[in-house]
């Protein structure tokens, strides 16, 4: 038989938006898979099975990103996609905290301009570098220096605060991290946050804590039971070629203040994690 009498079926997909994600303590990529969801409306519905991790991109609608065996995520173009796209992401492991964001996308009528040109940088606008934050589950080093701590509100655990460490008396910040659902967070210094020549066996650090201005409230009773992360933050990146300190999460999420309350000096010990049995109160409570 003649290769010309073959007869085969193909499709093509255009990426709408690529995500690479960066582990903020290790500054490299993941070491465990997330979910990348993709969110249609409140409730969200987690799509099953839990321990998926690729997501079909076929369909009218599409529920989640695909994941490459390099770990980089991809969502293709699709009819009903809109001009932007509120991704969620999670994982059930604890290992990471959970993030909200909604991304501006590039039309189809625009990347296909793109091609039709023959730019040599077919992707641009098209692919985000996000950072996350370590989890309560975290595998971290048997020597890192950092502090495991707990946000408080009205008594109950304060969810998905926003943590910086400072230099005392105003100086410049050397780590962030963000708390989990149950109010708990895991601050890790980076080996270099401090000056070699200034390094001691103890280094005086200012903890800082950001949160809602107000507690959130649902807009029905049953919404938690439905929804595990609906009062998570949504942050908005930035168009593609607008300066963003979004993505690495450097920016403080909207409508989220820092409580004077929260602001205390904590002595970390060089090569240790500090938790509740090194003092006997890492509470930081938000009025």
């Amino acid at each position: 038989m003649s290769i010309e009498n073959l007869e085969y079926d193909f499709r093509s997909r255009r990426l709408a938006l690529g995500l690479d994600f960066v582990d903020a303590e290790r500054e490299a990529e993941l070491a465990y898979p997330v979910r990348v969801e993709v969110e249609w409306q409140s409730p969200h519905r987690t799509p099953l099975p839990r321990n998926r991790y690729d997501f079909s991109q076929l369909g009218v609608a599409v529920h989640g990103f695909m994941r490459s065996s390099s770990g980089r995520y991809s969502l293709s173009y699709f009819p009903t996609i809109r001009e932007q796209v509120d991704v969620r992401i999670h994982d059930y492991g604890r290992r990471y905290i959970p993030r909200r964001l909604r991304v501006p996308l590039r039309t189809l009528a625009e990347v296909e301009a793109i091609e039709a040109a023959e730019s040599t940088d077919y992707l641009e606008g098209r692919v985000r570098t996000i950072t996350l934050f370590p989890g309560a589950a975290y595998y971290h080093s048997s020597c890192a220096t950092g502090l495991r701590g707990r946000v408080v509100r009205d008594g109950e655990p304060m969810r998905w605060a926003f943590v910086e460490a400072r230099l005392p008396d105003g100086g410049a910040t050397v780590a962030r991290t963000r708390g989990d659902d149950r109010g708990e967070f895991l601050l890790l210094l980076s080996p270099d946050a401090v000056p070699g020549s200034e390094l001691n066996s103890t280094l005086d650090i200012e903890v800082s804590i950001a949160g809602p201005a107000a507690p959130p409230v649902p807009p029905s009773p049953a919404l938690p039971e439905l929804d595990s992360l609906w009062d998570l933050p949504l942050e908005e990146l930035p168009p593609f070629n607008v300066a963003d300190n979004v993505s690495n999460g450097e920016s403080v999420p909207p409508g989220y203040v820092t409580a004077l309350s929260t602001v205390r000096a904590v002595q970390f010990v060089v090569g240790r994690v500090l938790t509740g049995r090194d003092e006997a109160d890492f509470d930081f409570v938000m009025p």
